[in-house]
Parts: structure tokens; C-alpha cells; sequence
């Protein structure tokens, strides 16, 4: 898989790096969250793991885009995310589920 370059998009006045991987190109969502209600771009992100239309589109886009995709542990991080106490990382969902990350 050939990785290129990143670049730099403006979104709204946001500056968001893009990057492609092989004739994809991925857009930075930490950048996103960064713009986002002066909360920390990692809190707002733990957010979104948290949330369960975030873990169903994620896990539609990973089975769709990633062959090494790990559902049945999906199951599991979701189930996990209904938890109070749980606290999600980019790091521990791409660990359990072997998603993807750029």
C-alpha cells in the first residue's frame, strides 16, 4: 500500500490534513475535533467511541474497507462503550478490533 504525501485542506475555515493511501484519501479527524467546543481533541474523541451511531458507521465502514477487521471484537468494544466507566482511545479500539488508523 503506497502512502503519499499529506496535504492540508480548508473545511469551514479549519485546517484539516488529508492524506492518501494508495487512491484513498483519508481526512484528519483529531484536526476536526481540535476546532470543536475548546474541549481537548482526545476527550471529544473518547466521546465519539462512546457513542453508538459512531461504533455502527465505524463498524459498516471497517467491514466495508478493512479485510483484517475484527468484528466479533466490535461487539465486544461496543458492548464495553455502554459502560460508565469505560474510556476509549484510538489506541485501544484499533487494538481490540484491528481498525484502521492513518
Amino acid at each position: 500500500m503506497k502512502t503519499m504525501k499529506k496535504q492540508q485542506i480548508e473545511v469551514l475555515g479549519i485546517s484539516v490534513k488529508m492524506k492518501t493511501v494508495g487512491e484513498d484519501d483519508y481526512i484528519s479527524l483529531t484536526d476536526i475535533a481540535k476546532s470543536e467546543s475548546g474541549q481537548p481533541a482526545k476527550d471529544l474523541i473518547r466521546n465519539w467511541l462512546k457513542n453508538q451511531r459512531t461504533l455502527l458507521f465505524l463498524t459498516a465502514w471497517e467491514k466495508a474497507h478493512n479485510p483484517d477487521f475484527k468484528s466479533d471484537q466490535m461487539d465486544a468494544f461496543r458492548l464495553e462503550a455502554t459502560k460508565p466507566r469505560f474510556n476509549p482511545s484510538i489506541k485501544s479500539y484499533t487494538e481490540m478490533t484491528n481498525g484502521r488508523y492513518y
